[in-house]
This record gives C-alpha cells, structure tokens and sequence, in this order.
C-alpha cells in the first residue's frame, strides 16, 4: 500500500515540477495549456425495466461531478464524486464514491494505431456503506487502449478496451453484515460508440469483474449499458439506455454461464443529462 501510495505522490511531484514556463511552450503547448480547469456534472433517472409489483422494483437518481487540473501538458489531476438518492428507500440514500486521480494523455504506439491512456487513483472513505465495511481506502491503476479511428471503417466509430487493478484496504476483513470484504480487483470493460451525426450515436459498454476476498474465494461478474446520446452542444449532452448488472457470470449451479441481455431482476432504464466544461 505504502508503494502505490509514495507512486501517486511522486508522479505528482514530479508533473507539477516538469512544468515548463509559458514563455519556452511552444504554440501548440500553450494551446494545450490555455484551459488548465476542467470538469462535468452529471445526473441520471433510472428506474427498473420490470415492475413484477412485488416490493422489488428500484427507482433512483444519481449524482456525479469531477473536477480537474492540467499539471502539464501530459499530466492531469483529477476529483470524482458522486451520490445516490433512493426514490423507492429513502433512507438508502448514500453517498458512493470520492476519489482523486492523476492521469497522462494519449500516448501513440504502433505507428499511431493505438492511443493508451494510463491513470491511477486514490478512493477516499465517505459513505456509509463504506463505513459499515471499515473501509479505509483504495488504490487503483488503470490503461485504457483506444484504436486510432484513422485506421477504422470511419473516424466516427471508437472502439476501446480499459484495464484495471484495484487494491482495497480495510480494517477489518468482515463487513457488519457479516460479508467478507473485497481485498484485490481485475476488471475489463470494452467500449464502442459510433457517431452517426455531430449530435446523434450509439454506444455500448462491457464489463467483466473478477474480485477476491479477504479469505482467498474468487467472485466474477459482468454488466453491460447501451445507451442512445444525443450532442446538444459542446457543453451538453443527454443519453437514453439500457443497464443490465453487476451480475455473477455463473448461475445458480456454479456451473453454467449466466448471461442475459435483459431480465426481471437485474435491466434498468435511465435517462441522463451530463454537462461539460
């Protein structure tokens, strides 16, 4: 932990320091520079596709902002927040999850084809699930792989995958409830979306988890969203879709395959409105 820890501050240390003085920038330098402080607002309705009338349907809202820093040309610090309220259970309502990150620009690989992405982020306890866990904090580094859209069918069409490590720590290895904690995290996530228009696309995301607790057993899980977004401005956006998980890959049986596209338990619908600056 102490390692993660002392790499987040040193990169830091070191992206602050790198900066270079406007009057030595070059023009595209200083163009990169002009707008150091960044940020989105985002809000979202979700409700469950299925009402089967009998106490289980979910309704909620969610809330998230992030707010971010150019250090330099290629570093970038960033905050994350966000919350939920229960439509259905109040007294569910919670904050979810803070975290503060630093990642690098698009680095070309390949002769261009590829663009990575690496980051790492530090998550801060806040929540009262977070509590009842005795979580004390997270730390994760992540890369996300993106094709050049030059090299695609057409510049409009993103196709990316993103791949993460997470390190969680708490003080105790059981939660309240009597849950065993989760210590270590493996995710994938595949991404396409495909602008038909400046303003109208499609876009699907894949998510595969796999999680093992404190006492060594493994979960695994997966979730996937389609969404329809619309580009009102370069400020705003709104998305309509589909959200299926987080939901264990294995059945019942712990044998076969569970995977679904819908069902009663597990598809939500939402609306979401994002707003960029």
């Amino acid at each position: 932990m102490k390692v993660f820890l002392s790499l987040f501050i040193l990169m830091s240390s070191v992206a602050s320091l790198a900066a270079p003085s406007t009057s030595i920038m070059s023009a595209e330098e200083r163009k990169a520079m002009a707008q150091r402080w960044g940020g989105m607002l985002q809000t979202d309705y979700a409700t469950s596709l299925y009402d089967q009338e009998d106490g289980s349907k979910s309704t909620a809202m969610d809330f998230k902002g992030e707010i971010s820093y150019k250090l330099t040309r290629n570093y970038k610090v960033k905050f994350h927040l966000d919350a939920t309220q229960d439509l259905q259970h109040q007294e569910d309502s919670d904050l979810g999850m803070a975290s503060l990150g630093l990642s690098h620009s698009k680095i070309k690989v390949a002769n261009q084809l590829f663009l990575l992405t690496p980051s790492t982020s530090i998550r801060l306890p806040i929540s009262r699930a977070d509590q009842r866990a005795s979580f004390i904090t997270a730390v994760s580094v992540e890369l996300n792989t993106a094709i050049n859209p030059s090299y695609l069918i057409s510049k409009k069409l993103d196709l990316s995958i993103s791949l993460g490590a997470t390190r969680y720590v708490h003080t105790y290895s059981e939660a309240e409830n009597g849950d065993i904690n989760t210590q270590y995290k493996l995710s994938q996530a595949w991404y396409r979306v495909w602008m038909f228009t400046d303003w109208l696309g499609i876009s699907a995301e894949v998510d595969h988890i796999n999680a093992w607790d404190y006492n060594g057993i493994q979960k695994e899980f997966y979730a996937h969203a389609e969404e329809i977004d619309f580009t009102l401005n370069k400020n705003w956006a709104l998305a309509v879709g589909h959200q299926y998980g987080l939901t264990s890959v294995w059945a019942a049986n712990q044998q076969d395959y569970n995977f679904n596209l819908v069902d009663e338990q597990n598809s939500l619908v939402f609306g979401q409105v994002t707003y960029t600056f």
